[in-house]
C-alpha cells in the first residue's frame, strides 16, 4: 500500500522542498514579508494539489484488495486501511509545513529527540495494536496520531523560535513562482527516479527474456 501511495504523492509538486529552499536562501534576511508569504504559497499550494490527490487516491481505495491481493474477507479492512493513509496523505503535508520551515532556518536540532521517541512510542503502539487485534486499520490510525503529535510538538516550537512566524497569502503572480519552481524540483525529482530505477526495468526485462 505504501507503495501505491508513493507514485500519487508524485502529484504533490514538491510544495515542502520548495518552501525548504525559497525559506533557507533567505532565513538571515529581514523581509517578514517574504518569509510569511512563501508559508501562505505552501498553502496555496497545498491547496492545489488535494484534489489530485483525491482523484488519485479514491481509486486506491477501491481497488486496493485487488492491488494488495487479500482474500476477499480482508476487503473491507484493507479499504479502511488505504482510506486512512490517502486522508494522512492529503493532510501530511498541510501538518508538515511546520518541519519544512523548521529544517529550512535550521531549527530541526530543537526538536533532537522529538523523533525517536515517536519511533518507540509508535512501534509499541502497533504492538498493542496487533495484541488487541485492531489490525490494519489500528496501525494506521497510530501512524496518524504519531504524525499528529509531532507536528504539533514542532508548531510548539516554531512557535517559541521564529518570531516572525505568520501567513499572508501571494497574489496570482507569487503564487505562479512558487509553483514553477515546484514543478522544476518535481521534474528533477522523476529524473533522478528514472534513472535509479532504469536499471531495475532493464534487468527485470532481461531475467523475464
Amino acid at each position: 500500500m505504501q507503495n501505491s501511495l508513493a507514485y500519487v504523492l508524485i502529484v504533490n509538486l514538491r510544495v515542502g522542498a520548495t518552501l525548504r529552499f525559497r525559506l533557507g536562501t533567505h532565513q538571515h534576511e529581514d523581509d517578514l514579508v517574504y518569509k510569511r508569504t512563501q508559508v501562505g504559497g505552501a498553502l496555496v499550494a497545498w491547496l492545489v494539489t488535494v484534489p489530485l490527490l483525491i482523484l488519485l487516491g479514491v481509486p486506491l481505495i477501491w481497488w486496493a484488495p485487488e492491488i494488495t491481493g487479500v482474500p476477499a474477507t480482508l476487503g473491507s479492512s484493507v479499504r479502511l486501511t488505504m482510506g486512512m493513509l490517502v486522508l494522512w496523505m492529503v493532510l501530511g503535508r498541510l501538518v508538515g509545513i511546520p518541519v519544512d520551515i523548521l529544517a529550512a532556518l535550521s531549527l530541526e536540532y530543537r526538536a533532537m529527540g522529538l523523533r525517536a521517541t515517536l519511533v518507540l512510542t509508535t512501534s509499541f503502539g502497533m504492538v498493542l495494536a496487533a495484541y488487541w487485534g485492531w489490525g490494519l486499520p489500528g496501525m494506521a490510525m497510530i501512524v496518524m496520531v504519531a504524525g499528529l503529535v509531532e507536528a504539533g510538538v514542532r508548531f510548539v516550537i516554531l512557535r517559541r523560535n521564529v518570531p516572525w512566524l505568520g501567513v499572508i497569502f501571494p497574489n496570482r503572480a507569487e503564487v505562479m513562482t512558487f509553483l514553477s519552481f515546484s514543478f522544476w524540483l518535481l521534474f528533477s525529482n522523476l529524473g533522478h527516479a528514472l534513472l535509479i530505477s532504469s536499471q531495475y526495468v532493464f534487468v527485470g526485462y532481461r531475467d523475464w527474456e
